[in-house]
């Protein structure tokens, strides 16, 4: 019996690289260009201790770096809700099916304001991409930002952005 090993050397992946730390930082740094979290994050300051000393952040700042910091755990479920949908978007359908597998939904919290979340979020125009059917990658952490603020910051069970996510 022949047995086949796998190479990634000799397959079609050799050029393959994985996501690293750095990888991650830049798509932070390319999704932030294009979301509209501005708008959702006010520039007010947070105060965080940080090394014994106290550093004045942005909360907006905060919230990039807290995104970067999960990044490779975000983006396996961005795949994973792309998969489910109409590739390369998600559509409605899979976020309010992402927010009820998360326990999200409650009494302040219905699926048509995850309905409303979403249109906020969807901008009818990113890059040459017109009328689009769903959410990007950029415009799906931008939804993460928009309900855990709908959910924990506007119903005062946290303070900041940062404890929201």
């Amino acid at each position: 019996m022949l047995m086949r090993e796998f190479s990634k050397e000799r397959s079609v992946f050799k050029d393959w690289r994985e996501d690293s730390a750095i990888t991650y930082r830049k798509m932070v740094n390319c999704d932030s260009g294009m979301w509209k979290l501005s708008k959702v994050i006010k520039d007010e300051m947070d105060v965080s201790l940080s090394f014994l000393f106290s550093l004045f952040l942005t909360q907006y700042h905060k919230v990039t770096e807290i995104l970067g910091k999960h990044m490779a755990y975000l983006k396996d479920i961005y795949l994973q809700l792309q998969t489910n949908s109409g590739y390369p978007f998600i559509t409605m359908v899979e976020i309010a099916n992402f927010c009820v597998i998360c326990k999200l939904v409650d009494d302040r919290m219905k699926l048509s304001n995850i309905d409303l979340l979403y249109h906020s979020t969807n901008h009818s125009t990113i890059g040459n991409v017109k009328n689009k059917a769903g959410l990007i990658r950029t415009e799906f952490f931008e939804i993460l930002v928009r309900t855990a603020k709908f959910k924990f910051l506007e119903t005062k069970q946290v303070e900041t952005f940062a404890e929201a996510l």
